[in-house]
C-alpha cells in the first residue's frame, strides 16, 4: 500500500514539474524582448535613411520631368515660330 502511495506522489510531482516547466516557457523574458527591439532598431537605422532617400528622389523626379518637358515644349514652339518666320522672309 505504501508503495502505491509513493508511486502516486511521485507521479503527481512529475506532473506538477511538467506543468511548471510548460508555464515557465510560455512567454518571453525581458532580455529576449530587449534583444529583439535592439535588432529592429539597428535594421531601421541602417535601412531607413536609404528608403527615405529613395522615396524623396521618386517625388522629385516627376517634378523635374514636368519642368523639363514644359521647357522642351516651349522651346519647340519657339523653334516652330522661328521656322515660320524664316519661311515668310
Amino acid at each position: 500500500m505504501k508503495h502505491m502511495i509513493d508511486a502516486d506522489v511521485t507521479q503527481l510531482r512529475r506532473e506538477r514539474l511538467a506543468r511548471l516547466r510548460n508555464h515557465a516557457q510560455a512567454g518571453f523574458t525581458l532580455i529576449e524582448m530587449l534583444v529583439v527591439l535592439a535588432i529592429i532598431g539597428l535594421i531601421v537605422g541602417l535601412v531607413g535613411p536609404r528608403v527615405l532617400n529613395y522615396l524623396s528622389t521618386q517625388v522629385k523626379t516627376p517634378k523635374y520631368r514636368l519642368r523639363t518637358s514644359r521647357a522642351l515644349w516651349i522651346c519647340s514652339i519657339s523653334i516652330q515660330a522661328a521656322i515660320l518666320r524664316a519661311r515668310k522672309v
